[in-house]
Parts: C-alpha cells; sequence; structure tokens
C-alpha cells in the first residue's frame, strides 16, 4: 500500500534540498526521516524503564527514588 503527501512548493523544494545536501534521494530522506521518529518514539517509551535511567547514567538509589516519587503521585508507569 502507498499514500500521497501533498506539498507545498516550497515544502517539497526544502525537503529536495535537504536530500541533495545529504547526498540522497527524496525517497531515502523521507525513510530516514520516519526511521528516527520511531526511535525517538522507541526512546520515550524506554524513558520510564530502569536501563533508560541506567543509560542516562542513574545509579540505582536514584531509580529507586524516582519509582518512589513517581509511586506517591500516581503515575501510571511504575
Amino acid at each position: 500500500m502507498s499514500h500521497i503527501i501533498e506539498l507545498t512548493d516550497e515544502q517539497y523544494e526544502t525537503l529536495r534540498q535537504a536530500a541533495e545536501e545529504r547526498g540522497e534521494t527524496l525517497e531515502a530522506l523521507v525513510a530516514a526521516l520516519i526511521y528516527q521518529l520511531r526511535d525517538d518514539q522507541t526512546l520515550s517509551h524506554a524513558f520510564a524503564t530502569d536501563e533508560w535511567f541506567h543509560h542516562l547514567g542513574a545509579s540505582e538509589e536514584q531509580i529507586t527514588e524516582a519509582k518512589r516519587i513517581a509511586r506517591e503521585r500516581g503515575d501510571a508507569n511504575t
């Protein structure tokens, strides 16, 4: 399945120039943007995990404290 997206001439030219500067086709640039958006969404979901806190350099004590605070506030992702 494919979809068509309508862009203004200015929007298209902006994307075309960005692709050209990267030595990519317009299609490759759009695909890369989509993959980046998927990765960003994955990282935002990972924010609540211990691994993500470790990745950010948090200690076990800091992670435990963050979970305690989240429980007290009633956050759903604890």
